[in-house]
This record gives C-alpha cells, sequence and structure tokens, in this order.
C-alpha cells in the first residue's frame, strides 16, 4: 500500500539472485565465483597443488581434476589457462637436490664412499675459513643456503607440472587439447606454502 514501492525493483532483483547462481553452479565443485553488486567479477577454479619439490599428482589432486574435467565436459564453452607457481618451499627443494648431486659427484672424483666422509671433505674443499657445524643436518642447510638455484630448474619445474596437470585433463578425461591454454608463470602469493598449476576461466 506503500505509493512509493515499485514491485518491478524486488522482482528484478530476485531474477538477479536467480541468474548469479545459475551461473555459480558449475563452479561450486571446483572453485567459486565472485560478484560484486551487479556484476560477476570472477569465475574462480581452486589451483592444483603439489608438494615441495614435486612433479607427481596427489590422489586428492587426481580427484579435483576429475571435478575440473566434468565441469568442462559440462561447460563446453569454457577454456582454462594454466599458471604454474613456485613457492618458496619448491625452492628449498631444488636447492638440496643440487647439493646433493654436487655431493655425489665429488665422491666420485674423490674417490669417497661414504657420505659423511664425502660431506666432512666437500665443506672443507668449499668453505675452508668456515668451521664445520657438529652434525651432518647443519653442514648440509650452510650449503643449500649458499646454494644459487638455477633459473633452468625453476622452468622446467613450472613446464613440467603444467604438463602434468594437462595429460591428466586430456589424456584421461579427455578434454579437448584446445581447451587447456599453457600461460605465463604467477607469483606465488603470501603465505603459499605449496607449489601449485593455477587456472583462469576464459
Amino acid at each position: 500500500k506503500d505509493p512509493k514501492f515499485d514491485l518491478s525493483d524486488t522482482i528484478w532483483t530476485a531474477i538477479k539472485i536467480v541468474l548469479v547462481n545459475v551461473l555459480a553452479w558449475p563452479f561450486r565443485l571446483i572453485g567459486s565465483l565472485f560478484s560484486k553488486g551487479e556484476k560477476i567479477e570472477e569465475p574462480k577454479v581452486n589451483p592444483v597443488t603439489f608438494p615441495a619439490g614435486s612433479l607427481v599428482l596427489t590422489p586428492t589432486m587426481e580427484e579435483h581434476l576429475l571435478r575440473v574435467a566434468d565441469f568442462m565436459r559440462k561447460t563446453p564453452y569454457v577454456t582454462l589457462t594454466m599458471h604454474p607457481v613456485v613457492a618458496p618451499a619448491d625452492l628449498e627443494a631444488i636447492k638440496a637436490t643440487e647439493v646433493a648431486a654436487r655431493l655425489q659427484l665429488f665422491g666420485k672424483e674423490k674417490g669417497i664412499s661414504d657420505p659423511p666422509k664425502i660431506l666432512a671433505a666437500y665443506f672443507k674443499e668449499k668453505i675452508p675459513d668456515e668451521k664445520p657445524p657438529p652434525t651432518v643436518e647443519e653442514q648440509l642447510k650452510i650449503l643449500r643456503e649458499r646454494e644459487k638455484v638455477p633459473d633452468a630448474k625453476v622452468k622446467e619445474m613450472q613446464d613440467q607440472r603444467v604438463t602434468v596437470t594437462k595429460e591428466r585433463l586430456v589424456k584421461k578425461e579427455g578434454i579437448q587439447e584446445k581447451r587447456l591454454i599453457p600461460g605465463e608463470a604467477d607469483k606465488p602469493p603470501a603465505g603459499t606454502t605449496e607449489g601449485m598449476v593455477e587456472f583462469t576461466v576464459g
């Protein structure tokens, strides 16, 4: 009975709620749809995450990619661009691998087979002015801190994670390869503890 009340505004508000819910429905199992007021801002697909230094999909991530594939089968107009993200823990894993490889090569060159002796000799040769810490782990920690991360190794990790993700969706789930687009690497968000492959919806 309020003469200032406009029923059309109420109806239009209800319609907008329904439309947003319809658009958001496909994303509910794999991510979310962000909206601000009347404007839908960004559909978000949860990333594929990897343990530090790993290139292997965990069972949890395989299940996630199964849901992503189901989503793509229901939305044939959607493409996903894949952006690899290398986390600080990945860099530490690369350093550890590099140090281990150097120690193995050093042992072969010097004819030493006992790992602690290899480490002691390597430490003495590479850092002669510093007294070795008492434990093996402390010595390895110092060597890892001094190790530089090769850009090629980082790029290799990024490319392989994108490949693993893409192959899972294409070869096992039958998603068209052209709908999965390799993208530029992203910087890790603050507080990130795992490497990942992020998705941008197109």
